[in-house]
């Protein structure tokens, strides 16, 4: 598998940290969201749902309370203020019933509603055989037609409003749960997503490290052996295929180079050792050349003289002084055979540097 750049690396790793940090938001948002949603309904609907169904137990029992009343005044002056009261506390429990009925939002709560609604009508109708009784003088039966008749219907209505209670209070109990849900699920995840960015920090710092900070380090290192002219200083990291194995692979060609300047300097120290040597050579030769055309020189002029005096030996002289003069001929030659080379030798070592 290709190895990543270092850029495209740190994208990665950033582009992750960027994801967990988006999720950690929406998680939180959305918690947020479910919390106060919850608390809505819990606080602005079902506390005031339960408000209410407690206003109609306790309007409910201020008329059983004006019905008993009722039963037991007997006189006839106060007949009217007991209607009165039971008026007003049965127009307060129509009054809470109906506010109730209009705010419901659940099909089980319409229903408990509707369940106590003909209880009551049953105990109204109780309760005008019961005043009937009563006003034709039957205080006796009236008040056992309460006892029997009229205080079991009374239990139903009870019994139908605390199951009205109980229904607004499990609903409410219900939304605690939800919240409480939610914020148990949403702390495990943002633990979760927390741990992970965690690592995933970690792992960046152990990459960041290992995998620049190290390498940069020991290229550094490298470069500076290589300034102190340690020329076989291995380079590392010369085969990673990133940003690091780049600059590796550019200090190795630098090395490279300066290896090449180091064997070029010293073909050109031995070609000048050879130049001078080969020189020192040709010096020696062109003065015993320049020895032997002196000696030449003054046998000629010898030999001049003598043939002026007739003497046969000059033909030997003569042949002797042909021979010097071609190997004269032939030191110039090398000479300056000898100087062209050195001098295409220094324009290639000019070249090359």
């Amino acid at each position: 598998m290709k190895r990543l750049s270092i850029k495209h690396a740190l994208i990665l790793e950033l582009s992750i940290i960027g994801m967990f940090i988006v999720g950690l938001s929406y998680i939180s948002l959305s918690t947020i969201s479910a919390l106060r949603a919850n608390s809505e309904q819990i606080g602005t609907f079902w506390m005031q749902r339960l408000v209410t169904a407690r206003e109609i137990k306790g309007n409910f029992l201020t008329l059983k309370l004006s019905y008993a009343q009722y039963l037991l005044d007997n006189s006839t002056s106060q007949d009217g203020a007991a209607q009165t009261n039971i008026a007003t506390a049965s127009a307060a429990v129509d009054k809470v019933v109906a506010e109730y009925e209009n705010g419901v939002r659940t099909e089980r709560g319409r229903q408990l509603i509707l369940q106590i609604k003909p209880e009551l009508s049953k105990y109204r109708d109780l309760a005008d055989s019961m005043m009937a009784l009563r006003d034709g003088g039957k205080a006796a039966e009236a008040a056992s037609f309460f006892k029997d008749k009229m205080e079991p219907q009374a239990k139903m209505v009870d019994k139908g409003v605390a199951n009205l209670v109980g229904f607004i209070i499990s609903q409410a109990e219900g939304f605690v749960a939800s919240s409480d849900a939610s914020a148990k699920s949403a702390f495990i995840l943002t633990a979760a997503i927390a741990a992970l960015a965690t690592l995933i920090a970690v792992a960046g710092i152990i990459f960041a490290v290992s995998g620049i900070a190290t390498p940069i380090r020991k290229i550094a290192s490298a470069m500076k052996r290589l300034s102190d002219g340690e020329l076989d200083t291995d380079i590392p990291y010369a085969g990673r295929a990133d940003e690091v194995g780049e600059m590796a692979g550019a200090v190795e060609i630098f090395r490279q180079n300066a290896l090449d300047v180091v064997k070029l300097e010293r073909e050109a120290a031995a070609s000048r050792s050879e130049t001078e040597a080969a020189r020192a050579v040709a010096q020696q030769r062109a003065e015993r050349e320049a020895e032997q055309l002196r000696f030449a020189t003054s046998t000629l002029g010898e030999g001049l003289r003598r043939l002026a005096a007739g003497d046969q030996k000059i033909n030997r002289l003569q042949n002797e002084v042909k021979n010097r003069e071609a190997a004269m001929l032939e030191l110039q030659t090398a000479t300056s055979k000898l100087q062209a080379r050195d001098e295409l030798h220094i324009r290639a070592q000019g070249g090359n540097r």
